[in-house]
């Protein structure tokens, strides 16, 4: 489409006379009031998008989906959602995001590129992206982003953590302040935690890293070496007591 018109515009209905010549079969269709609208500037574009936005919510109101409050949840043209799902207000689905049934998404959150199994629980304040795959089961919390891993059934990470180019195995909890350091300045490395694993408070994980199943990390600890099964890991340091003057 070019734009050699006064105007210096693009006009949609150009590709009418492009696709005949290059002998594609062209038709036409009754669009619905609100379907299709010209689009000549920014206040155009946010009145579409607020018609498309409320095409949605009204789409799945009618399957079942509850919006607390709907005006407040933003969709994409590709979101897909079960059965009894609840979502809060002020929560945004970016692309790729498929939710299962009976799950819970709680206030200010950002998912995009994100599958969810059913019976979870997200957020409030979670951000969920970049190809990540949350089982069945699973909470994760407020203050918790979750990028390009893959957290199974039953895992626990309920707050402040980042998880990233992770995998985690089933009913494994993740303590509060958990953080997989997962870039060391030149590329992303990953890091997986086994099956029934307990990750302490305030634990950094120096990827690349594993930490097979059954094992404890003990809260504050900075794990830089891989753990084997059934293990207890902690780094004791002094505790300094001094009297003030």
């Amino acid at each position: 489409i070019k734009n050699k018109n006064k105007k210096k515009e693009f006009y949609l209905t150009d590709l009418v006379e492009i696709f005949i010549k290059e002998n594609y079969k062209v038709s036409n269709f009754n669009c619905k009031l609100g379907e299709s609208m010209g689009v000549n500037n920014k206040e155009d574009l946010a009145k579409l998008e607020k018609q498309f936005q409320e095409a949605m919510r009204k789409k799945f109101l009618k399957k079942g989906v509850t919006l607390i409050d709907p005006s407040s949840v933003f969709f994409s043209k590709d979101t897909k959602i079960g059965k009894d799902v609840v979502v809060y207000p002020n929560v945004y689905f970016g692309p790729g995001v498929k939710i299962g049934d009976k799950v819970t998404i709680k206030s200010f959150c950002h998912i995009e590129l994100t599958k969810i199994g059913n019976s979870s629980v997200i957020g409030p304040f979670a951000r969920l992206r970049g190809e990540t795959v949350i089982d069945n089961n699973v909470k994760v919390g407020n203050f918790v982003e979750v990028k390009k891993s893959k957290v199974s059934d039953d895992v626990k990470i309920s707050h402040l953590s980042y998880v990233g180019d992770s995998v985690i195995e089933k009913n494994s909890n993740i303590g509060a302040g958990t953080i997989t350091c997962n870039f060391d300045g030149l590329k992303k490395n990953k890091t997986y935690i086994g099956e029934n694993c307990f990750i302490g408070s305030n634990t950094s994980l120096i990827a690349p890293i594993k930490i097979k199943k059954n094992s404890i990390i003990g809260a504050g600890t900075v794990v830089d070496k891989n753990v084997q099964e059934g293990s207890v890991v902690y780094r004791k340091s002094k505790l300094i007591k001094k009297d003030k003057k």
